[in-house]
């Protein structure tokens, strides 16, 4: 499908995005809006000097008069109203609370909430509260995967009146992604039978990891083709994006298990986004994952968003991806702690190890605020 949303224009978008996440200027909002906020607009074939964008837009609320950023208002009617926010300024409930409360007084429907790094858009009309109302949340540093939700913004959708059948359109594609990776091992298995239908019984067990990929690929394909409408910037195999700890802020806050591995270990958590293999108590549900990496680089240096646990594994054949050089370090009864999709990162500013007798030997529970303000691995 075409995009509305030029894709070279959006690609240079993007680029100006982590570049201005170098410049030091994240704690001005007026530099946030002027390179990143305003070009988005135009992006979204908007005009941010023309008369269907108001700066600064008033609202009476009871006896004071509070202002909007931006209201995006074709024949000066306003259909959206924007909050701006500091690019390091996380966008917190009472922000995304207050932007929707605005719009009611105001009887405009939809809001959008945006530091420069990340987009939140919403229905004000679904609710009182940010969970009630939110639609989605696009990080602008690498929006390709979320083309389709951008575009609730774009002029076209907002002006035609068509943004209810566009938001229709975006949830069912979630429910139907959501099905999909529910179902996925009912794919692998179908896969499996397919292909033992045709060769027999003859390798089991090349068979089902072949269907574990193919039932992967099928997902991401599939996610790809619905949620994407531009081609975004390929990593090769095990590459992974840099980030500073600082933009590690505007995730959620929650607990990160520390890892500890040696230098060879980087390229299993690579290779597979996943680390294994490890003794998790099945009651604790940490929402991050964070590896220390032992000499030469003494540092704890990758971050990932731990999509799930598996359960205590009892054999090897229980891991149908895993190559079988990559299960020196299996024994019964432990896990492996999946990442999700492209949540891996490299931090450019690691946590140095300065005392030696510090390093850490097992597993370690931190939480995201550490991770963000330690100057040493020892203050975790």
């Amino acid at each position: 499908m075409s995009s509305k949303i030029d894709a070279e224009a959006l690609k240079r978008f993007v680029q100006s995005v982590n570049n201005f996440a170098k410049t030091g200027w994240g704690s001005s909002e007026a530099n946030t809006k002027k390179k990143i906020i305003e070009p988005l607009l135009n992006l979204l074939d908007w005009d941010p000097q023309g008369d269907d964008v108001i700066l600064e837009y008033s609202i009476r609320i009871g006896s004071r008069t509070v202002e909007v950023d931006y209201a995006l208002a074709p024949d000066r009617h306003p259909l959206v109203f924007i909050e701006a926010k500091a690019f390091d300024s996380p966008l917190i409930e009472d922000y995304a609370n207050q932007i929707i409360s605005y719009c009611k007084v105001d009887e405009v429907r939809w809001a959008a909430l945006i530091n420069g790094h990340y987009i939140k858009i919403y229905d004000a009309k679904a609710g009182r509260t940010e969970k009630d109302c939110i639609i989605s949340e696009i990080d602008l540093t690498n929006p390709f995967n979320k083309i389709l939700d951008l575009e609730l913004l774009y002029r076209d959708s907002v002006t035609s009146g068509k943004l209810n059948d566009k938001i229709k359109l975006l949830r069912d594609t979630q429910d139907a992604i959501s099905k999909l990776e529910e179902n996925q091992r009912k794919l692998e298995d179908d896969f499996a039978n397919s292909i033992i239908s045709v060769i027999g019984e003859t390798s089991p067990e090349s068979v089902y990891r072949i269907s574990k990929e193919l039932a992967q690929k099928t997902v991401d394909l599939f996610r790809a083709m619905v949620t994407s409408k531009s081609e975004p910037p390929k990593l090769s195999h095990g590459e992974v994006n840099e980030v500073s700890r600082k933009e590690l802020s505007q995730k959620p806050s929650g607990e990160v298990l520390l890892c500890p591995s040696k230098i060879e270990g980087v390229d299993f958590l690579r290779k597979y986004n996943a680390w294994a293999f490890v003794n998790v108590s099945e009651k604790r549900t940490p929402r991050y994952l964070a590896l220390y990496v032992g000499k030469p680089e003494s540092s704890l240096l990758y971050f990932g968003e731990i999509k799930n646990i598996s359960k205590p594994i009892q054999s090897p054949n229980d891991i149908k991806e895993f190559q079988n050089e990559d299960f020196e370090t299996f024994k019964p009864g432990k896990r492996v702690i999946y990442l999700k999709q492209d949540s891996l990162v490299k931090l450019s500013d690691p946590i140095q190890l300065y005392n030696k007798k510090m390093a850490p030997r097992g597993l370690v529970y931190t939480t995201l605020d550490k991770i963000i303000t330690a100057k040493k691995v020892e203050e975790l």
